[in-house]
């Protein structure tokens, strides 16, 4: 199936979902985030798929949160209908039957930082930046940063993410996630993010398989 706002394949055993609106630095919209939820429903029963990798079209952003201009033109129902679909997302990509790895090859801000906390494992780019820049707009991280970031990271750095909206090196996050929560924080910073070496998660609970080799290619 042909999809307006992302890309799928398939690679052996992997699934492969890129967000595909790289002149928006790959902000999601009630579209986007309608159609990864259908493909995710589409790929939970298929057996031939052991991992899913979530990633970025273009070399700028891995995704940078909700679409803001979106959210200035919708009425209070339009927005009710866009944080159920968002949250159903979060949710699945959570309770997903196999790992999911997010593959973070630049701009990961707002939502897009928030989405990277359900997943299994997380591979970043060194270029990547991450930030919660809600408060600049006068807004909040609402969708689960707020309560899986300090678990993540410990209350002090979510802290300052949420409240100062700045953004921090893939290095700094790859030392807050990996102090709090070790082999499932950001594994592997690197300096060439076309070779994303061996994405496997060794012992995750939902893996019982050995994941097979992805090399990403920008």
């Amino acid at each position: 199936m042909n999809y307006e706002t992302i890309i799928c394949e398939k690679k052996d055993h992997v699934a492969i979902i890129y967000f595909n609106r790289p002149e928006k630095l790959n902000a999601y919209n009630d579209v986007l985030m309608n159609e990864l939820f259908q493909y995710l429903n589409e790929i939970q029963y298929d057996y031939d798929v052991r991992c899913v990798i979530i990633t970025g079209t273009g070399n700028k952003a891995f995704c940078s949160g909700a679409d803001i201009g979106l959210e200035a033109q919708s009425n209070p129902h339009q927005m009710r209908q866009f944080a159920l679909i968002t949250g159903a997302c979060h949710k699945k990509i959570e309770s997903f039957r196999t790992p999911v790895i997010m593959a973070i090859n630049g701009y990961c801000l707002g939502g897009g930082n928030e989405l990277i906390l359900e997943a299994d494992y997380r591979i970043a780019s060194a270029k990547a930046k991450f930030g919660l820049p809600e408060v600049k707009l006068g807004m909040v991280a609402s969708v689960s940063a707020t309560q899986k970031l300090p678990k993540l990271v410990g209350k002090g750095q979510a802290g300052r993410l949420m409240y100062t909206g700045e953004n921090i090196s893939a290095e700094e996050m790859d030392n807050y996630l990996n102090k709090k929560s070790g082999v499932l924080g950001i594994s592997g910073v690197s300096s060439d993010f076309r070779d994303l070496e061996k994405a496997s998660v060794l012992g995750n609970k939902r893996a019982s398989i050995a994941l097979d080799i992805f090399i990403y290619k920008v």
